[in-house]
């Protein structure tokens, strides 16, 4: 990946964040984190974190217009008091933010000092910027989309609404696997993986209703949300990776 990108938060990290520099989250490789703070930190604490973060990469959400979120992956992972390791990772570069955001909303429990990212290549490593003024960086969307966006979202909207037409009935198990998808987005808004600053990661939430499917149609309805709006990118990700993985889109709207 050749393509130059910002890497920032609009926090100050209670925590070092440290990245090597052959973009560890995007390398398609095994990552290893390292873990430090003043006593260890509660294994608990790091799983359900990891378990949001991979969860949300596996949906396509971390994809982006580097890495199409069809070919965005994560494989096992595994998670110590101290390391852990997520192997196969290829997602956005941007992704490390989410996944700081989600260990910020935890940092009361975790108490951590420094968290290390990097690859068995390890380069030298930078920490990406804090107290950014133009906000935190997210993933973006792929360019081109393969279907048609209209967004029709009025300013201020506190949520919108995605209905997405198919270019044939979608089956009960295809419409149960973008469901769950979805509720694995929402389980990451939940826990602070795009929070927006000044507002807390651990106050950020999402609220939703259930999704409803029929035929080739499918509804997905955000009522509040309380985070970045690029969280709503994460969605459409979403539903680029079932275009290509389950079942074709002609059109996505969002109301």
């Amino acid at each position: 990946m050749s393509q130059e990108i910002r890497i920032a938060t609009a926090f100050a990290l209670p925590f070092e964040l440290h990245l090597s520099l052959d973009r560890p989250f995007s390398s398609g490789r095994t990552i290893y984190f390292e873990f430090v703070g003043p006593d260890r930190p509660k294994e608990s604490e790091l799983r359900l974190v990891f378990e949001r973060f991979t969860r949300l990469a596996e949906t396509g959400a971390l994809g982006s217009s580097i890495v199409r979120p069809e070919r965005s992956t994560v494989g096992p992972h595994s998670v110590t008091p101290t390391t852990a390791a997520i192997e196969r990772c290829l997602v956005d570069e941007r992704a490390a933010i989410v996944f700081a955001h989600l260990l910020l909303a935890h940092q009361d429990r975790l108490a951590l000092r420094s968290v290390t990212v990097k690859t068995a290549n390890q380069l030298e490593l930078y920490s990406p910027e804090e107290n950014a003024p133009a906000g935190s960086t997210y993933p973006d969307l792929p360019k081109p989309l393969p279907f048609e966006l209209i967004d029709e979202r009025q300013a201020g909207s506190p949520g919108a609404r995605f209905t997405a037409m198919l270019t044939r009935d979608c089956g009960p198990d295809d419409a149960q696997a973008l469901a769950a998808a979805l509720g694995a987005w929402a389980a990451a808004v939940n826990g602070g993986g795009y929070a927006l600053a000044p507002l807390p990661p651990r106050d950020c939430h999402v609220e939703t209703l259930a999704p409803v499917h029929a035929g080739a149609r499918f509804e997905y309805a955000v009522t509040a949300l309380r985070a970045a709006p690029e969280a709503l990118v994460g969605v459409v990700n979403i539903f680029t990776a079932f275009h290509h993985g389950c079942c074709p889109l002609e059109l996505l709207r969002i109301s």
